[in-house]
């Protein structure tokens, strides 16, 4: 067993005491110590603990090497980042600068077919985030190409391209990615229930641009949420409590831990 799942770092950290507003002249006052042992001694149960409670997708984020993959292993879905260069070229990069920090010698392995062959082989989906197009034609024959190999889904910023997607026959998870609260705003004041009548869609959200109310307004236009990247207990808690449908994490023992708690019969 790893390490990180046999002692996850977070399991320390009460969600009581989390909570609290400590400042930093009380902290230096009490000590590192006393108020480590403040978190140990509270009785209420961690945000560890709890986020065994709920049900909700897991996607391990941005698995875009082979360490990665491997650590992403049992998570059912694997997000890689796509990025086209100028030259229309698809490379598994958050951008094109990122890339070209690769050395030469490794740049072969972010061809986004092969990864996506990788994650597959673990057993899990290919999450395709789409961060820049240039080339609308050389996408779209990728990720329909993807989806007749299986179960596919695809988020980005760039709704326009996601409709045209649609509209050329894809028939995978479409997530349309919202960064910000005015994000959110202005997606919830431009589409109606309606608008989503055919296909599957959703929304790919940061974890902190969405609350209760926000979720139900998603839900009731029938879209799929899926939050990240909350990377601490608590981020995942305060995410599932509101409503997400899935979760995107850096940290697999923390995905692990969702569901837990839930009988097999719920």
């Amino acid at each position: 067993m790893r390490l990180l799942e046999m002692w996850p770092p977070h399991e320390f950290t009460r969600y009581k005491f989390s909570e609290r507003k400590v400042s930093r002249r009380h902290i230096l006052k009490l000590g590192v110590a006393s108020v480590i042992s403040m978190g140990l001694h509270d009785k209420e149960p961690s945000a560890f603990k709890q986020i065994g409670n709920y049900t909700a997708d897991i996607f391990s984020h941005n698995a875009d090497s082979l360490s990665k993959i491997e650590n992403s292993t049992g998570i059912p879905a694997i997000e890689m980042d796509v990025t086209q260069l100028p030259d229309g070229t698809l490379v598994v990069a958050h951008d094109e600068k990122e890339y070209y920090q690769i050395p030469d010698s490794q740049r072969y392995q972010q061809n986004p077919t092969d990864v996506a062959q990788l994650i597959r082989s673990t057993g899990a989906k290919p999450h395709i985030d789409i961060k820049n197009v240039t080339d609308a034609s050389a996408f779209n024959s990728f990720i329909l190409g993807e989806e007749q190999k299986g179960p596919i889904t695809v988020s980005t910023p760039h709704h326009e391209f996601l409709w045209n997607l649609h509209e050329n026959g894809f028939e995978g998870q479409i997530l349309f990615t919202l960064r910000d609260d005015k994000a959110v705003k202005d997606f919830l004041k431009k589409y109606k229930k309606e608008d989503f009548d055919k296909g599957s869609f959703g929304v790919s959200i940061r974890f902190t641009a969405f609350s209760e109310k926000t979720a139900k307004e998603l839900k009731e236009r029938g879209l799929y949420i899926l939050a990240w990247t909350p990377n601490t207990s608590l981020g995942i808690l305060d995410a599932l409590k509101k409503g997400a449908n899935g979760i995107t994490s850096d940290m697999p023992h923390l995905l692990k831990q969702i569901g837990k708690n839930v009988p097999l019969s719920a």
